[in-house]
């Protein structure tokens, strides 16, 4: 019987990992676009370019994931 809690253990473990892969390795390119802090008109704007530019109110800047 302490086997088979162990291979399940095992296996519940392999399949958490297996997710936690599988989510980091999303499209990255979902932020493209114009991102808004709050609803408010006033709020800062961030617009991220597929070319890795950044504009964040009037700062320009470059980002990469990793």
């Amino acid at each position: 019987m302490r086997s088979f809690s162990r291979n399940s253990f095992r296996l519940l473990i392999s399949a958490v990992l297996l997710l936690l892969l599988a989510a980091c390795g999303g499209p990255s390119r979902e932020i493209v676009g114009k991102w808004r802090t709050s609803s408010d008109q006033n709020a800062v704007v961030w617009e991220f370019a597929a070319n890795g530019l950044v504009t964040i109110g009037s700062t320009r800047g470059k980002y990469s994931f990793g």
